[in-house]
This record gives structure tokens, sequence and C-alpha cells, in this order.
């Protein structure tokens, strides 16, 4: 029996990981082990330990260097030892990967792992980051396996990079791979479009949204992150005032797991309007976006922007706008179209088998 090891050092985000892992797991009669924080742990714990795979929890403190000859002893009971994300601690993970046999790595920015760059200013910060990117380097020296999250990433990763020692777990399966009731309530009078993710002028637009939420006062509309106090948050509230919109619905306050699952599967319709080039990754090639996996999770239609490459599999139910004329388009043919609606919601239904649980974990042999 195969013996692995999840190294998740904290990220509260990709805790979806670590189910993911166990149910694979246990699907392959394999045993599992989990090293995270206490926080980490704690938002998965009621589901891990219905998993028969899952044998226990190290709760990780602060890696030192102290501590890595104690690490890398415990790591050489396992046949695998896959870190699910790793942001910092370059150094501290280096050592790690270069006496242990067995490490594999979960990477979510394909272009801050294969090649430098840097945005900082003056020559210490420069110099870290070059440092940092030195650390990350040899660590993917060090590995069994890199993986990512989609075809897209390692499509990206072995044309660009040409790194083909690569597989492929998407980051969230949490949906089964039968036809299945998804709450989408498409004979409602008034349908509901979500645009999910934290508000972040950054990583998204919001002018075509907002001009959606005023052209479609019979449609509901629901900004699923937290509206801070920031220039992004002012901008949105502002326009929301000052055009006296009443058909959307927004969060002021961090918006809880219970809250966000609630939305969604009220929704009718996913929209997203993705900055595909930033912060040094290209989403949907070198990074992945959370909406797909939302798409797929709750089976929704979703509404993007056309230099947005969503998962191949999910391409059939996605309508693409480049503009405001070809947005008005497939919004009015989507949301004012039930039968297009069930159309797209049964095609997700059939084609997210291929980044199900089981079709995952039927091809998976293991990391070594």
């Amino acid at each position: 029996m195969k013996k692995i090891a999840l190294i998740e050092p904290g990220v509260k985000n990709h805790t979806p990981i670590i189910l993911n892992w166990a149910r694979i797991c246990e699907l392959k009669g394999w045993e599992f082990t989990v090293y995270t924080t206490k926080d980490c742990y704690d938002l998965v714990e009621n589901d891990l330990v219905k998993i028969n795979s899952f044998v226990g929890v190290v709760v990780l403190g602060d890696l030192s260097i102290s501590s890595i000859p104690k690490y890398i002893k415990e790591f050489k009971k396992f046949d695998d030892v896959l870190v699910a994300s790793l942001y910092s601690q370059y150094l501290e993970y280096f050592i790690l990967s270069l006496f242990s046999q067995n490490f594999s790595l979960t990477v979510h920015n394909i272009n801050k792992w294969f090649n430098f760059r840097s945005d900082a200013d003056g020559l210490y910060k420069k110099t870290r980051e070059n440092i940092h990117y030195i650390w990350r380097k040899g660590i993917i020296k060090n590995l069994n396996k890199v993986v990512v999250n989609s075809n897209n990433q390692k499509d990206y990763l072995v044309s660009k990079y040409e790194y083909v020692n690569v597989d492929v777990i998407p980051f969230k399966m949490s949906f089964t791979d039968t036809d299945t009731d998804t709450d989408t309530d498409t004979d409602s009078i008034r349908k509901k479009v979500v645009y999910p993710g934290i508000v972040c002028s950054q990583r998204r637009n919001y002018k075509n949204f907002l001009f959606l939420v005023e052209s479609y006062p019979n449609v509901d509309f629901i900004l699923l992150g937290q509206l801070k106090n920031n220039a992004d948050g002012k901008y949105i509230k502002s326009n929301i005032l000052d055009k006296k919109l009443n058909n959307i619905t927004c969060y002021e306050s961090y918006v809880t797991n219970e809250c966000f699952e609630l939305q969604m599967r009220r929704a009718d319709v996913i929209f997203s309007d993705v900055k595909v080039d930033s912060n040094g990754e290209t989403y949907g090639q070198s990074k992945d976006s959370g909406a797909s996996y939302l798409m797929a999770e709750y089976a929704l239609p979703f509404i993007v922007n056309d230099d947005f490459n969503n998962l191949s599999c999910l391409n059939v139910a996605t309508s693409y706008f480049s503009d405001r004329e070809s947005l008005v388009k497939v919004f009015e043919e989507l949301i004012f179209n039930d039968i297009n609606i069930k159309r797209k919601v049964n095609s997700i239904l059939e084609n997210r088998k291929t980044i199900s649980l089981k079709y995952i974990a039927n091809r998976f042999n293991g990391l070594s």
C-alpha cells in the first residue's frame, strides 16, 4: 500500500486540494497523511475524518533550518510527498527537496516558477527576488513531478518552457460524474447572474458588469466577493448609488462559505471579465481561474471575455464576448432563453466528467 503525504503550508484558499488528494487516495486504497497549519486543518477536518484513507495530521509550525533534518527523516517513510502550494520559505523547501527523493509540487503560477520577473523597487528587493527565484529553480530541479491543475496549464508549461515531467490534478473536484440536481432554477421569473471572486481591479474588470446591471433591471446581479473600503469598492458603490441600481447585491464584509454556496446554488449564470494578463501570469494558461471550477461544480453557464482560455471540456457551455455589442448578444441569448440555459447545463454535466474525481483517480498511478 502506498503512503502519501501532503504539505499545505498555510494557504486557506487551497484547502480543497487536501480533500482532493484524500479522496484520490481513498479510491486508490492508499494511506494519506496531512502536514498543515491548524487554521487550514480546521477548515477541512469535518470532511477529512470521514475519508477512510486519512490516517492523521501533523500540525506545521514555522519551518526552520533547524527542524529540516527531522522532516527529511520523517518524509522518507512516504512513497510520495506533495507540496500543495508554496509562496514563501523557498530556502527551507529547497533544502528539503535536495535531501528527499520523493518530492513533488503543485505549481499554481507557472511563470513565477519558470521565468524570473521582478517589479520590485530598489537593489535590496530586486536582489532578494532574484535569490528567491534561484531557490525556486533549485526546487524544480529536485522534484519527481510538477503538478498543475489543468491541461491548459500543462500545455503552456510544455510549449513555453519545454518541461514535460508534469501531471494534471484539477484544483476542485467536489461534484459527481453523474447527472445531479444543480439547484439551478431556470424557470424563475427573475434570472440571477453571479460575479464571484475577490473584488480587485488588478484581476478583473467591472465596467461591463455594471453596464449589465443598469441595462437589465429585471435581472438580479450578485457581486460575490467582499467590497472593501478601497478605490475598487468606492468606484463600485458610487456607480450603484449614482445610478440608483437596486437589482445588485454586494457584500461589505467577508463572504462566508455558507453564503457563497447559497448564492452559487441560486444562480443561473456566472459572469466574469478577467484581466487575462495580470501579475506576470496569463489567466487560463499559466494560471487557472477559480470561475472555471465554479462553473463545473455548480453546472452554471459562463459568460466571459473572449481572450480568456477556459477549460476545453467547458467551452461548449461558455459564452464569449469581445465588446459591448457582443456582450449584449450573448447575454440576451442566454438569460432570456431557458432552453439555451438548460442545454448548456446539460453540456456541463456531461463534460465535467473528464475533470471528476473518479475519472482522474482511475488514470493516476502516483507521482514516483
